[in-house]
């Protein structure tokens, strides 16, 4: 073999930056989805209505993060 023990821990890094760079777009449109559904059902209260939009962008706002800190993992061992 080629590799020595370094270039198998970058090759795992590099694996799980490809997994999370990949989970990342379908868990935004799941979570935007049920933004939208929360949107668009305006039969509630206000305080629920507000409380389930609040959790959702609270969802989005951590994949965001998760997205940026993934996208470092993949690229900062290049």
């Amino acid at each position: 073999m080629h590799a020595d023990g370094v270039d198998w821990i970058l090759m795992g890094f590099g694996l799980i930056g490809a997994i999370g760079d990949g989970f990342i777009t379908p868990t935004i449109f799941f979570i935007t989805g049920l933004l939208l559904n929360d949107l668009g059902g305006s039969s509630f209260a206000h305080d629920t209505f507000t409380q389930a939009i609040s959790k959702n962008v609270v969802a989005l706002l951590c994949v965001a993060c998760a997205s940026w800190v993934i996208c470092f993992v993949g690229k900062s061992f290049r």
